[in-house]
């Protein structure tokens, strides 16, 4: 969910987004820090920055304990921005070291991303890979190379595309890349249940996943057909009996075609007081390969 805001809301409260962390945090903001400066992070992998969001939700995030975030220790100084902007350049460097160490030790992984901490004491190399693989050597090389402490993370196909972005079918930037910051499961019946042509190149993102967006509108058609015969039912209306053939929930009418051939529509109010449901038909769920039952990866 996105709880940050790009207006003028002054609740107090303030978002805060740490690159590859699983979500946007909402904190109160006792810092005296402004939207587009960063706060300083104690997280569960080290020393971070956290980018400072205007954030119209009151609804704090836990801080502290189990949670990612265990402590802000203030606002980051000068110094400590100017070390995340120079680390780029060496994250560059070791990116293109990580995928000629992956080539020359064959193997079956797809270099990502590299991020260096703050305070240095851990860089995290991303990779992707459908089986485990075992990477002990490559560790131990990039150990020597880079004298500090070296973590593996491998993430989901959802969250490659998150990391490195791209446009999407729409023309746009990806909506994981520019501002959703966790995953929901996503079927093939929601582009069913919006009446989208079922071609995977059509309704698919970038990842090759069902795209993110066919969630944004479930919830209107679920809501516009749920007292409805769905679509295969047999129906009576007026003494004849027909099959319920489409309902388009936009137009808001379901159209019949009777025993005797001849179509019909009707609004769907006037539908649902009028129709005799005779037989109902249950929709079986499409489970193809690339449908996301459980889309979120181990991006942290």
């Amino acid at each position: 969910m996105n709880n940050t805001c790009g207006g003028n809301c002054s609740t107090g409260y303030i978002a805060l987004k740490i690159r590859n962390a699983p979500q946007v945090y909402i904190i109160e903001n006792n810092y005296g820090v402004n939207p587009g400066e960063y706060l300083v992070a104690n997280t569960e992998r080290g020393k971070e920055l956290a980018y400072v969001y205007p954030s119209c939700s009151k609804e704090l995030t836990p801080i502290g304990g189990e949670n990612f975030i265990k402590e802000i220790t203030g606002k980051a100084t000068e110094a400590e921005v100017n070390t995340i902007e120079e680390y780029k350049d060496k994250e560059i460097k070791a990116l293109e070291d990580f995928r000629q160490k992956v080539e020359k030790h064959e193997l079956p992984m797809k270099v990502i991303e590299v991020y260096y901490l703050l305070d240095k004491s851990k860089i995290m190399f991303y990779y992707y890979a459908e089986n485990k693989v075992d990477f002990r050597k490559l560790v131990r090389e990039l150990a020597g190379v880079y004298k500090t402490r070296i973590e593996m993370r491998q993430v989901g196909i959802r969250d490659e595309a998150k990391m490195r972005g791209g446009l999407g079918p729409c023309g746009l930037v990806t909506c994981c890349k520019k501002f959703l910051y966790d995953f929901e499961s996503i079927s093939m019946k929601m582009a069913k249940d919006q009446e989208i042509m079922l071609n995977p190149s059509k309704i698919s993102g970038i990842c090759g996943r069902l795209m993110c967006c066919l969630k944004y509108e479930q919830n209107f058609y679920t809501k516009a057909k749920e007292d409805v015969a769905p679509v295969g039912s047999i129906v009576e209306i007026a003494g004849k009996s027909g099959k319920v053939t489409m309902i388009n929930s936009l137009k808001n009418i379901v159209y019949v075609e009777f025993d005797d051939k001849v179509y019909e529509n009707y609004d769907i109010q006037d539908f649902i007081k009028k129709a005799k449901i005779i037989k109902l038909h249950v929709e079986e769920e499409i489970s193809p390969k690339n449908e996301e039952k459980n889309p979120g990866g181990n991006l942290q």
